[in-house]
């Protein structure tokens, strides 16, 4: 509809209405973009006079009203962006949440000690005297430190207290041994070493809850950094005088390597390089045995050679040929292999038997007979079906400088750590849960 005021004429209202009435006129009158300026309107006839307006209608009001549309639009977006902003500010804030969580309970772990073995942790029995009821086992908790369990004087498992460690590697392989009044705990530290902390204990108490840095050797050595990592150790202590720790490890080359170290508080010593069991696997267990009941000293390796088989070896130390000065660096005879079917990975330990598991994730022994020229294992027998794969399995004599039965440990499908007891070959095994919740 036209709008009148005061500036319109009669003539224009004529040709408005003209051509509206000839169709002309093809849409309303439209306003400028100023609203507030009624001065002209534009009218689609040609001959009608029109007073051009400030501002045209066309393309640039468009344009215009298409910036309005992209400004609605960027508004639009703004409001989008911001709630999006608040749902990844919420988002960050539970995760710093859970992180700081985490971090307290990991704190929490290692102030207090996890009481719960790490599954698959190294293990390592010990005898701390000369009586069957004074045996520690040590661990690795879910919190990365080394702990014990001991028994009492009832021959019954109690938690220990936890030694301090923090640069161990997860589930690193452990060995340890006791001379005097010394217990020396060997482990696998994050920086690739082989590396020892030490106590003083006494046989009739439990052990001291002071760990360090001494002892007889606490020399680090560049070892196979592997949670599955070869280690076994023992002091050989058959010469009155002449005390010497024998080592086998897995080293850096992928094989098992033997060292050798004087044994004393004054002559503590770095290691001596000793035989290189090169077809053994140094990711996989090795078991040792000393057996000094015969005159001649004969020591025992049982070692997994890459095609997963056993295989042993011996050496005769006759009196007189075990200072490390002097040992002779070969002097190993390579004997038996056998095919019993074993985890590439098994780890191994020996005592009345040479203990293994299989592919079936069973634990299986192997009778060690040392009688004859050279030592050979005498068929296999079951000892646990409910074992965690890829156990470590750790071993020690029924009791101590005792040659029968065995005391043997290995962790169950749930985590738990299980010794398996008897004190000869043929007795029934008794199975004890140790207290590690």
């Amino acid at each position: 509809m036209l709008k009148l005021n005061q500036s319109t004429s009669l003539s224009t209202l004529s040709s408005y209405q003209d051509a509206r009435e000839t169709g002309r006129l093809s849409e309303e009158p439209q306003m400028k973009s100023n609203p507030f300026d009624d001065s002209a309107y534009i009218i689609s006839d040609d001959s009608a006079p029109c007073v051009i307006p400030t501002k045209c209608v066309g393309i640039e009001d468009r344009d215009t009203d298409n910036s309005f549309r992209h400004k609605s639009f960027k508004l639009f977006s703004l409001r989008l962006s911001t709630k999006k902003k608040w749902l990844l500010l919420a988002s960050i804030v539970i995760i710093i949440i859970l992180v700081v969580a985490l971090a307290v309970d990991e704190g929490r772990k290692k102030s207090n000690g996890s009481k719960r073995p790490v599954k698959q942790t190294g293990l390592a029995p010990v005898y701390l005297g000369s009586e069957y009821n004074n045996l520690a086992l040590f661990y690795q908790d879910e919190g990365g430190d080394l702990r014990y369990d001991q028994t009492l004087e009832d021959g019954s498992w109690k938690q220990g207290n936890h030694l301090g460690i923090n640069d161990a590697i997860e589930k690193t392989p452990i060995a340890v041994i006791t001379y005097y009044d010394f217990c020396q705990v060997y482990y696998i530290s994050t920086a690739g070493l082989l590396t020892s902390i030490s106590t003083s204990y006494s046989q009739s108490i439990p052990i001291s809850t002071q760990w360090g840095d001494f002892g007889f050797n606490t020399s680090t050595l560049p070892v196979l950094k592997s949670p599955s990592t070869a280690i076994s150790m023992f002091i050989d202590s058959h010469i009155p005088g002449v005390d010497t720790l024998h080592l086998f490890i897995g080293d850096e080359s992928g094989s098992v390597q033997e060292y050798f170290t004087p044994v004393g508080l004054s002559s503590a010593g770095p290691w001596v390089t000793g035989f290189t069991f090169s077809n053994a696997t140094g990711s996989a267990g090795v078991g040792t045995s000393y057996d000094n009941t015969t005159e001649e000293n004969v020591l025992i390796v049982a070692t997994v050679q890459s095609d997963s088989l056993i295989h042993l070896w011996s050496k005769i130390e006759p009196d007189g040929a075990n200072n490390p000065s002097d040992a002779p660096k070969g002097g190993w005879a390579s004997g038996q292999t056998v095919d019993y079917g074993i985890a590439p990975n098994t780890s191994l330990c020996t005592a009345d038997a040479v203990y293994y598991q299989s592919t079936d994730d069973h634990i299986y022994g192997s009778a060690l007979q040392t009688e004859g020229t050279f030592p050979f294992l005498d068929g296999t027998f079951l000892v646990s079906d409910a074992s965690l794969p890829s156990t470590k399995i750790a071993c020690t004599n029924a009791a101590p400088y005792s040659q029968g039965g065995a005391r043997l440990f290995f962790q169950t499908s749930a985590g738990d750590i299980v010794e398996c007891s008897r004190n000869t070959l043929e007795a029934q095994w008794n199975v004890t849960t140790l207290p590690t919740a």
